[in-house]
């Protein structure tokens, strides 16, 4: 009896030691999610504003769809040829490559052609959609 009654005093002087660890483990966790938050694959308008100055100017976006790892660009440009160059070389993207082949078509009196591709933000590995 005198083990247990010394075992229930030695919890109570311990619990709030115990409640200010359990804090601290939360906000960790909550601090994780928040700078997961700022890399810049969750930070949908600064992908887009970087799309927007890498691409040609005369392309057209169809369709721009973010899996959680990777995103998807859909459109039509003069050249289809010049898209994966112009994002390959922002600094911010990496992986760009081609998902399907280019068709021609007539857009009034000029020719234009699709595109799709797909590409990742460099430094996201914690991305959450």
């Amino acid at each position: 009896d005198a083990v247990i009654a010394r075992l229930d005093s030695l919890r109570a002087l311990a619990a709030p030691g115990l409640a200010s660890k359990a804090r601290l483990s939360q906000l960790a966790q909550e601090a994780s999610i928040l700078s997961a938050r700022t890399a810049p694959a969750n930070d949908p308008l600064l992908v887009l504003a970087t799309i927007s100055e890498s691409l040609p100017r005369d392309a057209f976006v169809q369709r721009l769809e973010w899996d959680g790892k990777e995103w998807r660009l859909d459109g039509s440009v003069n050249q289809a040829a010049s898209v994966v160059p112009h994002l390959d070389s922002a600094r911010m993207f990496s992986s760009v490559r081609v998902l399907g082949a280019s068709t021609r078509f007539r857009d009034g009196a000029r020719m234009r052609e699709s595109f799709s591709v797909a590409f990742q933000v460099k430094g996201d590995s914690v991305a959450r959609r």
